[in-house]
């Protein structure tokens, strides 16, 4: 049998003091060390102090969380410097200000836009709730310019964000009354439109084969298929079979090194 050994008094009193050094380190940081966010500008603001003396020019600069041992300056020309030095650990999203939501839906998690605000979202589903439920206004970001819009706190000004582009192309009358959430779902599940879902999240019967283009046509020709909406380089043999009616033809994202979504007839090709 196992006896646990009494912890004593000593040790008791040394834990309690060395929790409170970690406390205070961390109080450190977070209240000295802390990077210098500019939440009005959305920007790093690492230059503090500068004074003129008559022998010299003094600059303090704070460089947060920083290895002092690896600090060096370098002249680039006659009027800049470069100050640079290793990060003893990373500075997180958190410390920035960025509230880290880690979602699909952030609308469900604090994040909800007001009728007519410009976001830039990129999760697929968020955004069509944001555009049509919400009635803000989002395009399909990617990542990246999803992150530039963040730190930049602007979007470009194009698409869906612009009254012109926001009125629908179909219409569809629902002739009874839709009471509570729940009636939404069961419109979508009963509409007579089936989706088919490459990526295996509502038909995880193709995750065997998700990346297996053959085994995918076939899929889609069992399923009797009408359509195929995709980005051209994610499936290049399925969509080189298929009949192109339509692309959202964007600029942005091919700026991004992206693709435009692409509609593809897929039955009677």
């Amino acid at each position: 049998m196992a006896i646990k050994k009494k912890r004593s008094f000593y040790d008791t009193i040394q834990e309690y003091f060395n929790d409170m050094d970690k406390e205070i380190d961390r109080w450190h940081e977070s209240m000295i060390e802390g990077p210098s966010w500019n939440h009005k500008t959305s920007t790093m603001e690492p230059l503090k102090d500068m004074r003129v003396t008559p022998t010299e020019v003094i600059v303090t600069v704070d460089l947060p969380l920083t290895k002092k041992t690896t600090l060096r300056v370098k002249p680039v020309d006659e009027n800049i410097l470069e100050i640079s030095a290793q990060m003893r650990r990373k500075v997180t999203f958190k410390e920035m200000g960025i509230i880290v939501t880690s979602t699909c839906t952030p609308y469900l998690s604090g994040n909800l836009p007001r009728f007519r605000e410009h976001i830039a979202w990129s999760e697929s589903s968020a955004v069509s709730f944001s555009n049509s439920v919400i009635g803000a206004r989002t395009n399909r970001e990617g990542g990246p310019s999803a992150l530039a819009a963040a730190i930049c706190g602007k979007t470009p000004n194009y698409d869906l964000h612009l009254d012109e582009n926001r009125h629908p192309h179909v219409k569809i009358k629902v002739d009874i009354d839709m009471e509570f959430s729940s009636d939404f779902g069961a419109l979508g599940y009963f509409g007579g439109r089936p989706i088919l879902d490459l990526a295996g999240l509502v038909s995880p019967e193709v995750i065997p084969f998700i990346r297996d283009e053959p085994a995918i046509e076939n899929y889609l020709d069992d399923h009797r298929a009408d359509f195929l909406v995709t980005f051209p380089g994610w499936y290049p043999y399925l969509t080189s079979q298929a009949s192109l009616i339509f692309s959202t033809a964007g600029s942005f994202s091919p700026q991004l090194s992206g693709e435009n979504m692409a509609v593809y007839r897929w039955r009677d090709r």
